[in-house]
């Protein structure tokens, strides 16, 4: 027979290293999960937090970094979402900085530029008295074009301000605004075609100088598209029409279109398609805010190989 002192001693010491083991094991479990979870939870929640800590201090500090992980959880969507934000908004001040470095310059220039631009109208009007039948022609047209020069000039534009003039609406017929900005935005373009399709009597509820200022721009950055193109047929074409209570002009051209990385920026200021033709990116910025504050939209509806189209939506007159 067993003895029972032996029996219970045995028992007692199996028991306390049963404890001691299963201590152990839980002691390690728990440190390897604390460890775990500190490393996939705690640590890039508290490394996010302080990142976006830092990033609401100073925003322009570029040293601040938001990591970009791969993760599929929630912590790796938030990580992701800050640090496209922090981009975005780093991407805003420097807007912000160059946009007010234009407002100086452009009022520093203003006053120089209105009296440049005066002379200029002393010229044109001697020109208007020639006898030359081409240049008696031609004057007009330089008038009008240094008329808007200066009220340009005058009101120190170009989005260095952000007080552009509100435009004063009344009813327009689309047609001869379409075509005297056609005509001016050609100037220089002898190998650019043109051709205007608008519905007789088709009008708009419009500022009539805003809207040549729209098309003007829209038909001179598709002429310049176009100039560096090897197609042969450059053809621009404005289309007019009235649907359902709207005026829907499209300046449709057949140059080799926006560049992909560029449509979703096309509208922002300094963003040009065409950089190489010395664009300043802001003619698409300022016509957008033009028909937004006109109660109309200005948009790019098709884009490829074969050319693109923008139209501009106004109530209809």
């Amino acid at each position: 027979m067993l003895r029972e002192e032996a029996l219970k001693r045995a028992m007692n010491k199996f028991a306390k290293d049963f404890a001691l083991f299963s201590t152990l094991v839980l002691l390690l479990a728990g440190a390897a999960i604390y460890f775990a979870l500190t490393m996939l939870f705690v640590r890039p929640m508290h490394d996010l937090t302080r990142s976006i800590e830092q990033f609401r201090d100073r925003p322009e500090d570029v040293s601040i970094n938001f990591p970009r992980s791969a993760r599929a959880d929630e912590i790796g969507r938030a990580q992701r979402a800050a640090a496209d934000m922090a981009e975005q908004v780093r991407n805003a001040l420097k807007q912000r900085e160059r946009l007010a470095a234009l407002g100086g310059a452009v009022a520093r220039i203003g006053h120089d530029l209105r009296n440049m631009l005066s002379t200029a109208q002393l010229v044109a009007d001697r020109l208007g008295r020639s006898e030359d039948p081409d240049v008696r022609r031609l004057a007009p047209r330089l008038e009008r074009t240094i008329d808007r020069a200066a009220g340009l000039a005058a009101s120190t534009l170009k989005y260095g301000r952000a007080d552009e003039k509100a435009p004063e609406l009344r009813r327009v017929e689309i047609a001869p605004v379409a075509e005297e900005a056609l005509s001016d935005a050609l100037l220089g373009f002898e190998g650019v075609a043109a051709r205007i399709e608008i519905d007789k009597g088709l009008a708009a509820i419009a500022d009539p100088e805003h809207l040549h200022r729209i098309i003007n721009n829209l038909t001179r950055n598709a002429a310049q598209a176009m100039s560096g193109h090897a197609r042969r047929d450059k053809l621009i074409t404005v289309r007019g029409l009235r649907i359902e209570g709207r005026c829907e002009i499209e300046v449709v051209d057949r140059g080799p279109g926006v560049p992909d990385n560029l449509r979703k920026r096309l509208f922002e200021p300094f963003v040009s398609a065409a950089p190489e033709a010395g664009g300043t990116g802001l003619g698409l910025a300022i016509s957008r805010e033009l028909a937004r504050a006109m109660g109309g939209e200005l948009e790019l509806t098709r884009n490829g190989a074969e050319g693109a189209t923008f139209r501009i939506t106004l109530p209809a007159g």
